[in-house]
């Protein structure tokens, strides 16, 4: 097993490779039928406080997030894969990534667009956040920027971004979620 990075956040490649598997085992033929136009998978972390210790492995990696950390709330999500085309990111407006609000809008996005399937992967995808001295709400009060998500241009209404845009815009919005069944990976329908 190998984990892997992104910012601050530590996956367990295989709990990711797994949840990939068994949406696309789910959802192939009806995206491929056009039922639906694709799939985003979303998901919180967990929080970990950090002290400098070197994470080598994923079961180091998952010794600490058992051990020590906290699943984080559900309008937090960390992640974001979407299946091939589903979103123009030229219809996205100039987010800055880890400051309030995007992470909710995209997820709003999806759950008013009815040919998205939206999948809660909070389960089965362990991402580690390894909390610092800035705490776990650090984007909300860092630098001039702070603010910028709430006020940016939505390109596709061009006007400013409001809330109605993120309402619905967390984990349990999502009509889907994973969770693990012995070593295989479920799917199962919230609402």
């Amino acid at each position: 097993m190998v984990a892997w990075a992104i910012m601050s956040r530590r996956f367990v490649l295989q709990d990711l490779l797994n949840t990939i598997a068994a949406v696309t085992r789910t959802w192939k033929q009806t995206v491929a039928h056009n039922k639906a136009q694709g799939v985003l998978l979303v998901g919180r972390r967990t929080n970990v406080h950090y002290h400098g210790q070197i994470l080598a492995s994923d079961t180091e990696v998952q010794t600490l997030a058992a051990s020590h950390g906290k699943l984080f709330q559900a309008d937090a999500e960390d992640y974001f894969f979407y299946s091939r085309g589903v979103q123009n990111l030229s219809s996205i407006p100039d987010f800055v990534v880890g400051r309030r609000a995007y992470d909710n809008w995209l997820v709003d996005h999806a759950f008013h667009n009815a040919n998205i399937v939206l999948i809660d992967a909070s389960r089965t995808i362990l991402a580690l956040h390894l909390t610092t001295g800035d705490g776990n709400k650090a984007g909300h009060h860092k630098g001039a920027d702070n603010n910028w998500n709430v006020n940016v241009l939505n390109p596709a209404t061009q006007k400013k971004v409001h809330r109605g845009e993120w309402d619905h815009g967390t984990t349990n919005h999502c009509p889907f979620f994973t969770l693990k069944h012995g070593a295989d990976v479920a799917i199962r329908r919230r609402f």
